[in-house]
């Protein structure tokens, strides 16, 4: 047995974060859940009533900034790795980028523009977009981990979080373009190259993540994923809102 007397210091397992040591502790996450539940679900109504949307409409960008956030620190937080920081900052980048491209040449998702709803721009994009794709995908991956937990089957996450993605896309499409999100110059058509692109960008980040063997097992992404897809399908489906 090598003890420290022997002039090294013992192996040991990467560490878990504990309850003590943990930044975003296990119990303010509960609160944050129902806080999401409470923000998104008034958000569905305040959209849905004339004298709430237009305050809706404004404090959207505050509101997932906080939100993403949230999300990304709770996930930083289970995941203490070097690497996955590394992936966070680089899809927020490559999602701005292929953004910025998209916006200017019409060549990633079709031809389309922001509008102002979503706060701060770069080259016409909002630097908030880079950030919701972040985070909804980690939410998408952390599904499909809750799925196949086995490490032999990490390659079908990926795809399978593309997947979710994709049609998380079309459920919200129609709805952020009623809200100023963004406007395609070929409305009602949407190009099916967008959903290509979503599928495309989506699967490839996921790749990298499981090529580095790291894990998303953080359930309040997968929640937070799952209340923004109902608080779009609802919109999408109460008709008020889309005439």
């Amino acid at each position: 047995m090598t003890t420290v007397a022997d002039g090294h210091a013992p192996a040991s397992a990467p560490s878990t974060p504990t309850a003590q040591s943990r930044i975003f502790p296990l119990r303010w996450r509960r609160t944050v859940l129902v806080a999401l539940l409470i923000l998104f679900g008034g958000g569905v109504l305040a959209h849905l009533w004339p004298l709430l949307r237009s305050l809706a409409l404004a404090i959207t960008t505050p509101l997932l900034l906080l939100t993403n956030a949230a999300v990304l620190l709770a996930v930083l937080d289970d995941e203490r790795m070097i690497a996955l920081r590394c992936w966070c900052a680089g899809a927020w980048a490559l999602t701005v980028a292929l953004e910025i491209v998209g916006v200017a040449t019409g060549r990633v998702f079709g031809a389309y523009h922001y509008g102002t709803t979503l706060g701060g721009q770069l080259a016409g994009v909002p630097l908030l977009i880079g950030l919701n794709w972040v985070t909804l995908l980690l939410g998408a991956l952390a599904l499909t981990e809750h799925v196949w937990p086995d490490p032999g089957r990490r390659w079908l996450r990926p795809a399978a979080a593309a997947a979710l993605l994709t049609g998380f896309d079309w459920v919200m499409e129609p709805v952020a373009v009623h809200l100023g999100y963004w406007h395609w110059h070929t409305w009602p058509h949407i190009p099916a190259q967008n959903y290509a692109a979503w599928f495309g960008i989506a699967l490839g980040l996921g790749s990298a993540l499981a090529a580095g063997k790291l894990h998303i097992r953080t359930s309040l992404a997968a929640a937070y994923f799952g209340v923004q897809l109902g608080f779009f399908a609802l919109l999408r489906l109460i008709p008020l809102v889309l005439e």
